[in-house]
């Protein structure tokens, strides 16, 4: 598969940040595989992951919408649910660890 736009916008901000693929993938709490899998569009964006990366380098206001507009250009084949945010309880979380349609 082919990068993304998000993949390449991701990986030029890396380079650009002077940040080697095992650095950003530590500051982002991920493996470095996954990281470039990212960047490679092999994987699916993580879950509020550009907004992890906007905060953590300090993305200005037009860098930030830049890169949401990506990450809603990039297909997605997968459906994703953050836990986190459903307010769902840990028992509701083990009975559906992974969801595939």
């Amino acid at each position: 598969m082919p990068a993304t736009e998000y993949g390449k916008y991701l990986k030029k901000l890396r380079i650009d940040k002077d940040k080697t693929l095992a650095a950003m993938a530590k500051d982002m709490g991920i493996a470095p595989s996954y990281l470039s899998a990212i960047e490679n569009g092999e994987r699916v964006i993580p879950v509020d992951f550009t907004e992890k990366i906007s905060e953590k380098y300090s993305l200005d206001d037009t860098a930030k919408d830049e890169l949401r507009e990506l990450e809603l250009k990039t297909p997605r084949n997968a459906l994703q649910l953050d836990f986190k945010k459903s307010g769902s309880t840990q028992e509701q979380k083990r009975k559906f660890p992974l969801l595939k349609l």
